[in-house]
C-alpha cells in the first residue's frame, strides 16, 4: 500500500509581490513533483488582510501549468458557490 501526498498552494501572494506567487511555485513545484501527486487550493476570499486568489481560476491555471498534477478545492464555500453549478 501507498500514501499520496498533496500540497497546498498558497492562497495568494505576499501583498505587493503578485508575480513572486507564480515565480515562487514555478521554482519549487519542479523539484517537489516527486514527492507530492496532487495541489489543492483553499475556497476563501479573504486570508487575513493579504490579498487572495479566487479557487477555481487557480486551479484552472494549474491545470495548463502543472498537467503532472491531480487538483481539487480543499473546501467550497456554499454560501457563495451554488452545488448545482459546482455540480456542471
Amino acid at each position: 500500500m501507498t500514501i499520496d501526498f498533496g500540497l497546498v498552494l498558497p492562497a495568494g501572494p505576499p501583498k505587493g509581490a503578485l508575480d513572486r506567487w507564480r515565480d515562487d511555485l514555478d521554482a519549487v513545484l519542479p523539484v517537489v513533483a516527486s514527492r507530492f501527486r496532487s495541489l489543492w487550493m483553499t475556497d476563501h476570499f479573504f486570508w487575513d488582510d493579504a490579498p487572495t486568489f479566487e479557487a477555481w481560476t487557480v486551479l484552472a491555471y494549474a491545470a495548463a501549468r502543472w498537467p503532472q498534477f491531480e487538483l481539487g478545492p480543499i473546501v467550497l464555500g456554499q454560501s457563495y458557490r451554488n452545488p448545482a453549478l459546482l455540480a456542471k
